[in-house]
């Protein structure tokens, strides 16, 4: 399980969207800064002043929402590696799809935990 746990593929590409929405919104920032023709501060670049405030507000947006997606998955991942009995047993078609993903990963390691727990 520690494989799975340590592995953070899901922050990683949260992160990485969170990037891209932060530039996106800089850049949103910039062309609404551009078409009112009003500067946002009285400093001579107005331009990266706007980029950066929008930046940020995509930043912060993006990462409080992506943090919702990210405790869920890691909900979902204790649930399946800390009581997977009763994950079976309340979302039975949930666990069929997650044990299938994991023997496709890492074939052979639900095998003895399938015979015990007689999820086969």
């Amino acid at each position: 399980w520690s494989r799975i746990v340590t592995d953070d593929l899901i922050s990683s590409v949260l992160a990485m969207v969170s990037l891209v929405i932060g530039g996106l919104s800089g850049s949103f920032a910039v062309i609404l800064q551009a078409l009112d023709g009003h500067g946002l501060t009285s400093f001579g670049h107005p331009v990266l002043t706007s980029f950066m405030i929008g930046f940020v507000v995509g930043i912060v947006l993006s990462t409080v929402l992506f943090s919702i997606i990210d405790s869920s998955v890691c909900a979902v991942i204790v649930c399946f590696a800390g009581s997977p009995v009763e994950f079976h047993r309340n979302h039975s078609e949930l666990s069929h799809e997650m044990r299938n993903a994991w023997k496709e990963v890492w074939p052979g390691s639900l095998d003895v935990e399938n015979v015990a727990a007689g999820l086969v």
